[in-house]
């Protein structure tokens, strides 16, 4: 169904912040650095390009599929998202596209209304929802509340609430997926 082989690059540290962690370049002051795993990301990337073209492979990313924004769920880190996250999508966008030559497309999740995000998870969806708006042609952003994706049941014995349960996870990468089809990204 698909004319060429689909590879995943997946960097993924669970528990981390846009606010400190993830933070771009753009983001940074004389007070804040870029954030080390912002900087682990991007050669994380790099590397794994260049393994693809040691297997005589012609490497192209089409999408950037982005989950993160609980750690953020603060008075500090909400306040400031909107534009942390904007310059993040841009920083790496910029990055992958200037080694590629061919725009890159960011999908966004929501976070869930988990009891530990407080009223903050509406704040950070809403600014996922607002960045997505600045570039509607290349950010796409869908709402895991309203997929209905579950955090409360699993483990059994004690949840894990601030995770989704486990085919609340497949369901999240199938709407990743569904969002790269939908809009013939691949």
């Amino acid at each position: 169904f698909l004319n060429n082989d689909v590879y995943i690059i997946k960097y993924a540290v669970g528990g981390t912040s846009l606010y400190s962690d993830w933070r771009s370049p753009s983001s940074s002051t004389n007070n804040t650095q870029t954030g080390k795993l912002y900087t682990n990301l991007i050669n994380y990337i790099d590397e794994s390009i260049d393994l693809l073209k040691k297997q005589d492979l012609v490497p192209s990313i089409k999408a950037i599929c982005f989950m993160q924004g609980e750690s953020d769920s603060t008075s500090i880190g909400s306040s400031v998202y909107e534009e942390l996250e904007d310059n993040f999508i841009k920083d790496i966008k910029n990055h992958i596209e200037t080694t590629q030559n061919e725009i890159v497309q960011f999908i966004d999740a929501g976070i869930s209304d988990c009891p530990n995000w407080s009223q903050y998870y509406k704040i950070i969806n809403q600014a996922k929802k607002n960045n997505v708006l600045k570039d509607s042609t290349n950010r796409y952003y869908f709402d895991t509340v309203d997929a209905k994706l579950e955090y409360r049941y699993e483990p059994t014995s004690n949840p894990d609430i601030n995770h989704y349960d486990s085919l609340s996870m497949i369901e999240l990468g199938k709407l990743f997926s569904k969002t790269l089809f939908e809009n013939a990204i691949i």
